[in-house]
């Protein structure tokens, strides 16, 4: 592995668990924030609703007040003085049952300019009958009984003219409120339905309701927080378009801020809004910063484990590779030392066994031993430095124009001793008769590398082929022998550096497992290749090579 891509592997290595363990961390952190928000506005939403009993017993004895009164009190003069200066109420109204006013009547004399204004605002209300009563509605019902109701104000104004009188059935009590706007904001109409089916209404003075409201919510926020201070906080009764009614709570909420909590007061006030502020240090959870500092702190440490421990990995990888490199050149270096006096060796055996006379057998044999064996070694230092120069990039080749066939017979012949005491026979079938352009050192070195694996590996087969010739745009050798092959599975593997195959067959037989590594390397750098061809039995391999200008 080159020295880039172990950085690349190592920095992959301390990011991604890195990042992954902050990522999941933040999910967690967001998960349990989440949470705890929605715990807080439940438990702010408890304290709201304290809030809303108070206001709803204000109300009820309200009610209370208001049932003390019938419509004959209303209907009485004087009784009705009395009513009119009333500070609960600003007016007062009957109806019959049909719907229509008793009192105030329109058009009766001595009607005051507030009374008649207060016909004119009521009467919309009036002709869509949303001041009486539907069987909807629940028999003696008190506004703490209707909380649910939820009104609106287009459910309140939705039209019920076409409900005649028996639609309203004249229990003895039937109560409730009526809540609708006007220019000002919420009114609060209170209805009680008598037993001969005449309504009397009471319209609260909004002024005074809220000015009991006031008085009736503490000073200072009582929401409990789980323990957490309550004196920076602000609890605001807001209108249904956002107006503050009225505030309590030393804590200044910024422009625009939202609240923690919410809740809609009880009907008929349900149009208003109670809305809790506060400092969020002040909550339960509130405060983040410790999570937070806990998490990228987590994230720092294992960051700077991981980093330690890419660091020494890094380290140790190079020390190894250094002392393999340090090997690789002692290798070469040895080769190199090794080439020149083996070449010496070859060549002064040949010439030995030149002046040998043929009778003289058994010193034959030992020189052609020698000229065997130095060739062998010969070989295996020429795949060690090109592999050695390949993994440094600097492998070249050198193209000239050469007759394959011829070189391919000359390879040939250096074997024909070694085929023949191996008992192999050699098919040969030179057709191309033509020249190529490339190295011949190189295509050489090909061919002794197919030809020697063959005489290693396949000699019990006793069978040799090659073959020349051209197809498809390129011209090819192909070697083909009878030994044990190379399963369909292996096929590319064969070509990767240092791998043999584990057989029966070749247990025991030298090789350094590199030979057709280098073999395909240089064919490619022809622009050819050197492939595996399927056969029925035996190996068989192909070397292909462009075609020459002269064989196009």
């Amino acid at each position: 592995m080159s020295r880039f891509r172990l950085i690349l592997v190592l920095a992959l290595l301390v990011a991604v668990p890195t990042g992954l363990l902050g990522w999941l961390g933040n999910r967690l952190r967001q998960s349990e924030l989440h949470t705890t928000r929605e715990r807080v506005q439940e438990l702010l939403r408890g304290g709201l609703r304290e809030h809303d009993r108070l206001i709803q017993e204000l109300l009820a004895e309200r009610e209370r007040e208001m049932l003390t009164h019938s419509p004959a009190d209303v209907l009485e003069p004087e009784t009705r003085a009395i009513l009119g200066m009333h500070p609960l109420f600003d007016f007062t109204f009957v109806l019959d049952p049909d719907g229509e006013f008793l009192y105030p009547k329109e058009g009766s004399a001595g009607l005051s300019e507030g009374e008649q204004a207060f016909l004119a605002r009521l009467r919309p209300v009036q002709e869509a009958g949303g001041l009486l009563f539907t069987s909807a509605e629940v028999l003696g019902a008190s506004s703490s009984e209707q909380r649910s109701a939820g009104l609106t104000n287009r459910s309140i104004t939705r039209s019920r003219k076409d409900m005649g009188a028996s639609s309203y059935a004249a229990p003895s009590a039937r109560r409730g409120w009526y809540p609708w706007f006007w220019h000002d904001g919420l009114h609060l109409i209170y209805r009680v339905l008598s037993a001969d089916g005449v309504i009397l209404g009471f319209e609260l003075n909004r002024a005074r309701l809220l000015a009991d409201i006031v008085a009736i919510l503490p000073d200072t926020p009582v929401v409990s927080t789980g323990g957490a201070s309550a004196s920076r906080s602000r609890i605001v009764l807001r209108s249904p378009n956002g107006d503050s009614l009225y505030q309590w709570g030393d804590h200044e909420p910024e422009d625009g801020a939202d609240p923690h909590a919410t809740l809609a007061l009880s009907h008929p006030l349900n149009a208003w809004q109670l809305a809790y502020f506060a400092d969020v240090g002040t909550l339960p959870g509130g405060g983040t910063t410790y999570t937070r500092g806990g998490l990228m702190l987590a994230v720092l440490v294992l960051g700077l484990v991981l980093t330690v421990l890419a660091i020494l990995i890094y380290r140790e990888s190079s020390r190894r590779l250094a002392e393999a490199t340090t090997r690789v050149s002692f290798v070469n270096r040895v080769s190199h030392e090794l080439k020149t006096p083996l070449t010496n060796i070859r060549l002064y055996g040949e010439l030995l066994e030149d002046e040998i006379d043929p009778e003289e057998g058994a010193a034959r044999k030992y020189v052609t031993i020698i000229r065997d064996e130095s060739r062998r070694l010969s070989r295996l230092i020429h795949n060690v430095l090109s592999f050695s120069r390949s993994q440094r990039s600097r492998l070249q080749i050198h193209r000239r124009k050469l007759a394959l066939d011829d070189l391919v017979a000359e390879t040939l012949d250096q074997f024909s001793i070694d085929f023949a005491e191996k008992g192999i026979a050699l098919e040969m079938d030179l057709a191309l008769r033509g020249e190529v352009e490339a190295d011949p050192d190189a295509v050489e070195q090909i061919l002794v590398n197919l030809l020697s694996n063959a005489s290693k590996y396949a000699a019990d087969g006793g069978w040799l082929g090659v073959t020349t010739g051209r197809a498809d745009g390129h011209v090819f050798v192909r070697v083909v022998d009878r030994g044990p092959g190379i399963p369909g599975a292996s096929r590319e593997r064969v070509f990767e550096p240092f791998q043999r195959l584990s057989n029966s067959l070749n247990e025991g037989v030298s090789g350094t497992g590199i030979g057709l590594t280098i073999s395909r390397e240089l064919a490619r750098m022809h622009d050819g290749d050197l492939v595996t061809l399927v056969s029925e039995q035996g190996a068989a391999f192909e070397l292909r090579l462009p075609l020459g200008e002269g064989n196009a």
